[in-house]
């Protein structure tokens, strides 16, 4: 009787073996997470995490925990967890809201019904566009040219660029094509980067149409000493001041680089922190252009 009872028990046990081999081989699961990039703007709208996840194997239904930490090597009590990029941390597939680092490495584990779990990560890549504060504005006499150009940085490279309107351009796909117009322009620059994010930029060119007033020309001065200068410049204008006389310089590009509101006819320029080079200076007032000059600055 003895040996029946332990040959039961041995086929009980290896019956139990054999299911739990069997359980935990259809139990492991592998989940594939690929990495994705994002545009800066969609963020919080359309900028789902596991659009492309895939399962296989273990036993639905799945439950999801994504898991993010964050602390800021300068300061080290700001931090950020799962709960702050992401709108819903238990969904199969929630929104990224934005961090503070780029990319962003977020973690997920799917645990299935029997408890057993796998794990994978997806780097986030976000495209976003910064500008500076800089006015690009450049005045120029009719027939005369400039480089365009753009205070855009970011993205993710490679670029494509299409300036608009074409009209006085030798490449609006150009980022720095030149521009010879005819009429007083503003031309909007499109960025595109390699995941279809965009930035829009802008640069404005006053034509003068008609030269410089030949009538002020015979009555007036506009003169600067030294110049060449490394330092203080003195400019001394002898026409007469209207509330609306500025003077403006420019560099080689085109950009300016001062943008002065004149109250007194005689003036000091501190050109210390400017770079060597040759400035180009326009005096104007609510009439146009009234005179024009090069500054030659060395350090």
């Amino acid at each position: 009787m003895l040996p029946r009872i332990q040959k039961l028990i041995a086929l009980f046990i290896g019956i139990m073996l054999l299911m739990s081999s069997s359980m935990i081989a259809n139990s492991q699961c592998v989940i594939s997470l690929p990495d994705i990039a994002v545009c800066n703007y969609h963020l919080e709208t359309s900028a789902y995490m596991a659009d492309s996840l895939t399962i296989s194997g273990g036993t639905p239904p799945y439950t999801y925990a994504w898991e993010y930490d964050y602390v800021n090597q300068f300061f080290p009590t700001f931090t950020m967890d799962e709960f702050d990029v992401l709108d819903d941390p238990s969904s199969p597939n929630p929104i990224f809201t934005g961090s503070m680092d780029n990319p962003t490495v977020i973690y997920l584990t799917v645990t299935d019904s029997n408890g057993f779990s796998c794990q994978d990560s997806i780097s986030i890549l976000t495209s976003s566009w910064s500008f500076n504060l800089q006015d690009k504005t450049t005045y120029i006499n009719i027939g005369d040219s400039v480089q365009l150009y753009t205070s855009a940085t970011g993205g993710i490279p490679p670029y494509t660029y299409l300036w608009n309107p074409p009209t006085g351009l030798v490449d609006p796909t150009d980022l720095y094509t030149i521009a010879t117009p005819d009429t007083t322009t503003y031309y909007t620059l499109t960025i595109t980067d390699s995941i279809g994010c965009q930035a829009i930029d802008e640069f404005r060119i006053i034509v003068n149409t008609v030269g410089i007033d030949e009538s002020n020309s015979n009555t007036s001065s506009l003169n600067v000493y030294p110049n060449p200068t490394s330092g203080i410049a003195t400019f001394s204008y002898t026409g007469t001041l209207h509330p609306e006389t500025r003077l403006i310089f420019q560099d080689g590009l085109g950009r300016i680089v001062k943008d002065i509101a004149l109250t007194s006819q005689k003036f000091e320029l501190n050109t210390s922190e400017w770079e060597s080079a040759v400035y180009f200076y326009h005096l104007l007032n609510n009439s146009g252009l009234r005179k024009q000059g090069k500054l030659i600055v060395t350090q």
